[in-house]
């Protein structure tokens, strides 16, 4: 802030000097010419210095001061008696070409100017256009040709001012803007250095609205060497209008950095990015004179731009975004000096050097925003330390927060672990109590029907009814049972001898007919006590990869079900089918059938209650589901079939040993 108050100084102790310069110059011997002076539109336009002493000429020149947009205006100034001789320098106020002549004993002195003349090849440096000559005693007549306007005709305005006044007011001039232009140099170089060392982007769109502005603020540096108009770059297109496109556009870049608006709502997003494609448009159309009326259009892109710049400061402020202040007085004085220039344009005020005092208002606000600049780089960075070192104390706290749980992690550790190991005991503990079920309920259903059968056959040799031949014939049926039973009963014993550790399937090729003719055979003397017929139909040869033991005990639970619900003299119907990769087995019988509601607690796997038979048979309640697990356990898949009164089909299949790979 103290080299602030320096700049600000000094820059008004240089104002008020030029200001004095200045006024010392309207003191000095100024006169209008414009009084008493003619004017000749040369509509033929071949009039020249020469024919200017022809009295049929001098008859045409009038009162009329308009200059001709169309060809070619002469105009006669009369030198007031009692000028002293002298340097001189006119000062016209047209923007094109304007020839000088001055006539003096027979000589004719030609001096060329104008608004399309480069400064650097005027007889004075000045952005005003000014011929300078020597006034001796004897000259009394000046004449000027003015070539045609591109714009509308407008009427001509010369002062007369002395030479040594000129040169003085250039010179304070020149000062004044070596010292704004240094101090915007050492503003731009040392920003572009700190964006190139610390990489922070508001210095780069700084540097770019510092080059667009100066060049705005002093739009005559290029026009000195290359006049007010570039050809070359834009047809017809003024300077000040190129610098006036693209310094709004870099204020928009600037403040939309500075302010971060890409993390900010998405209002503030779309009204910067609206503006930016507006002025974009206009750096395409106005330097081409695409559009009507570029200077309006012009006006209206900076006023717009200016005030939301201006909101933007003022809402972020309010939002404790403390860099924003600098945002905010830097447009001061730049509002200042444009209300001067308004108000001098529209003849409210005389004020003079206005050109300086936007160069003056321009560095200040330059001083201002580069202090907000570092302001806001200071807080981004004081932020991003509070950020670190609260993430640092975050982590020392997790840290001890974690050596202080590493005891407790450990002891969780070992008592998940003991946990999954008692898991692990419970799970193995179920599954061998499910296999001792299972084999006790295998033992119970391969048992009671032989030993069954015995009971009957001792109840029939009991009863002595029997005549010779029938005790022959159950003799021989009690031998072949006894026969049977006892090799199932040492096949049962084997292979729960093999499961006790769980039930694993031991799969082998077989022929399922040959294996059901066994069963059949083993349960022929409970169907014969009920009198019932089992047909199997035609068995062909159906072979099976499965485990043989799990299908034998599948059939007999099956098949004894099948007898111990069918009425006396019913039928029971197997049947052995070969479909595309399976085997099918039915087994289907006439009796009471099973409700839906049984049928789907069997296949859900749930136990049910035991059902007696139509003898009064009991049983476990663990025939079909047993049957169910040992068919899911070899591939297949278990079917019920039932209608209450009518009998029931209970079916499976097994995988076939052609399509097992």
């Amino acid at each position: 802030m103290r080299w602030v108050c320096i700049v600000v100084f000094g820059v008004i102790m240089l104002w008020a000097s030029e200001s004095k310069a200045q006024a010392r110059e309207s003191t000095a011997f100024r006169v209008s010419l414009i009084t008493g002076a003619g004017f000749l539109p040369d509509s033929t336009n071949i009039l020249t210095p020469d024919s200017m002493a022809s009295p049929s000429v001098q008859r045409r020149f009038t009162d009329q001061n308009l200059l001709s947009n169309q060809f070619p205006t002469w105009v006669k100034l009369k030198i007031p008696a009692g000028i002293p001789p002298g340097e001189y320098c006119t000062t016209t106020r047209v923007e094109e070409i304007i020839h000088l002549y001055l006539f003096r004993s027979g000589e004719t002195v030609h001096q060329q100017n104008g608004r399309n003349t480069p400064p650097s090849t005027r007889s004075v440096p000045r952005r005003f256009m000014n011929i300078c000559f020597s006034i001796h005693p004897a000259d009394s007549v000046i004449y000027l040709r003015v070539d045609p306007l591109q714009g509308d005709a407008q009427p001509l305005a010369i002062f007369l001012e002395q030479k040594a006044d000129v040169e003085a007011l250039i010179a304070t001039n020149t000062h004044l803007s070596f010292f704004i232009t240094g101090g915007l140099l050492i503003i731009f170089l040392t920003s572009l250095t700190l964006f190139l060392f610390l990489g922070d982007r508001n210095y780069m769109w700084f540097c770019l609205y510092l080059f667009c502005m100066y060049f705005m603020v002093n739009g005559q540096f290029l026009s000195f060497y290359f006049g007010e108009r570039f050809p070359l770059l834009f047809l017809n297109s003024a300077s000040n209008q190129l610098y006036f496109i693209f310094a709004p556009l870099s204020l928009l870049w600037f403040a939309y950095s500075f302010f971060d608006i890409r993390r900010k709502s998405l209002g503030w997003k779309r009204a910067f990015v609206g503006l930016m494609i507006f002025s974009l448009v206009c750096v395409i159309t106005i330097p081409v004179n695409l559009t009507l009326n570029s200077n309006l259009i012009l006006l209206y892109n900076i006023v717009s731009v200016l005030a939301i710049a201006v909101y933007a400061g003022v809402a972020f402020f309010r939002q404790n975004f403390q860099p924003a202040r600098y945002f905010l007085f830097s447009f001061a004085a730049p509002v200042l000096v444009a209300l001067l220039i308004v108000a001098n344009e529209m003849g409210w005020l005389t004020v003079t050097g206005l050109n300086l005092l936007a160069g003056v208002s321009f560095l200040l606000q330059s001083l201002i925003l580069s202090l907000g600049v570092v302001t806001q780089y200071q807080q981004v960075h004081e932020d991003l330390m509070k950020i670190t070192f609260t993430k640092m104390q975050q982590e020392r706290e997790t840290e001890i927060f974690k050596s202080q749980n590493n005891e407790l992690l450990v002891r969780n550790v070992t008592i998940e672990s003991q946990k999954m190991e008692i898991e692990e005991q419970a799970s193995k503990l179920a599954e061998l109590n499910g296999t001792k079920d299972k084999l006790l309920s295998v033992l119970s259903h391969d048992l009671r029907g032989p030993v069954g059968n015995l009971s009957s056959v001792m109840a029939l040799l009991k009863s002595k009814h029997l005549s010779q031949e029938e005790f022959q014939n159950v003799s021989e049926h009690l031998r072949l049972d006894v026969d049977t039973t006892y090799k199932m009963l040492e096949e049962v014993l084997h292979w729960v001898s093999s499961q006790q550790q769980g039930i694993v399937p031991n799969p082998v090729v077989f022929h399922v007919e040959t294996l059901l003719e066994e069963v059949i055979q083993l349960a022929s003397s409970l169907a014969l006590a009920k009198h019932i017929r089992i047909e199997t139909g035609d068995l062909r040869e159906a072979l099976v990869r499965a485990d043989r033991d799990h299908i034998r005990i599948i059939l007999r639970n099956l098949v004894n079900n099948a007898i111990k619900f069918s009425p006396d003299r019913s039928i029971i119907r197997i049947h052995v089918t070969a479909e595309e990769h399976h085997i099918r087995i039915s087994v289907a019988d006439q009796g009471p059938g099973i409700s839906a509601e049984k049928v789907d607690r069997i296949m859900r796997g749930d136990k049910i209650d035991s059902t007696r038979g139509t003898k009064g048979e009991k049983g476990t309640g663990l025939g079909l589901l047993l049957c169910r697990d040992f068919i899911q356990y070899n591939h297949g898949v278990f079917f019920i079939s039932s209608t209450e009164g009518k009998g029931t089909t209970i079916s499976f299949t097994l995988l076939r040993a052609d399509n097992v790979a």
